[in-house]
């Protein structure tokens, strides 16, 4: 893992985000509406992209950065996908 880089403000530019809602509670929003929350969130503080690393079989989580909105991209390292959630 690198360590999360800073800028010359020393403001974080990117943050980890992990998300996990219990089985019994999934497709109800909830997963969309943190996601949603911990965007803006990061967005307030000045972070400049978020990272999520997940399996390429966890199609929810893909589904989800999708419904955010936000520009993307993703690459796959050893069977790991990393997400690359860019924020404005």
């Amino acid at each position: 893992d690198e360590p999360a880089l800073i800028d010359a403000h020393g403001t974080t530019t990117w943050a980890e985000l992990a998300l996990l809602v219990r089985d019994d509670y999934q497709r109800e929003g909830l997963g969309l509406a943190l996601g949603r929350m911990l965007h803006a969130i990061a967005q307030a503080r000045g972070v400049r992209q978020l990272r999520i690393y997940t399996l390429p079989e966890n199609v929810a989580i893909v589904r989800l950065v999708r419904r955010l909105g936000a520009r993307y991209n993703v690459e796959t390292r050893q069977g790991q996908l990393t997400i690359h959630i860019n924020l404005p």
